[in-house]
């Protein structure tokens, strides 16, 4: 039990950015948290899923850490700015292509795309958009791309 394996199944198109010694940290359901580091990669996909089972080797001194429990997972790959919102507020731009509505600085709509990084259970974390940016949250979905709009903005 010491050190104990925290088994995690990774997306088939997420697989390629985890390499033996990745750091990664958990969080039980309890709140307790720790680090640990790839130690495994398997090499079949499952088959039903597509995904890797991947484990990570974390020190568990005390056996603080009893075998069976859930845990969320998050790996510590190349850091890169995010913002974070309620998955709500994503669209599509005219390709088809995950997007977000956001204010230039003529108050016209833009459609703005995103690249999701992270999806949380309320909500998500997307790249693509410039340090600061004002984003529609209230009526997005009556204004179009160009539409000049009244904006009131919040803190």
């Amino acid at each position: 039990m010491n050190p104990i394996k925290v088994s995690v199944n990774i997306p088939q198109n997420k697989v390629q950015q985890i390499k033996l010694g990745t750091p990664g940290e958990i969080r039980l359901e309890s709140g307790y948290e720790a680090e640990g580091f790839v130690s495994y990669i398997n090499t079949t996909a499952n088959a039903a899923s597509r995904t890797i089972t991947v484990e990570i080797q974390v020190d568990n001194p005390d056996n603080v850490i009893p075998a069976g429990l859930t845990a969320a997972v998050d790996f510590i790959i190349d850091e890169q700015k995010a913002h974070a919102f309620s998955p709500a507020l994503l669209t599509l731009d005219d390709a088809g292509k995950t997007a977000i509505k956001t204010i230039d600085i003529n108050n016209r709509v833009v459609i703005s795309p995103v690249t999701i990084v992270k999806s949380e259970r309320n909500q998500v974390w997307v790249s693509g958009l410039p340090d600061n940016v004002n984003i529609i949250t209230v009526g997005q979905g009556f204004v179009s791309a160009g539409d000049k709009i009244n904006a009131h903005y919040k803190d």
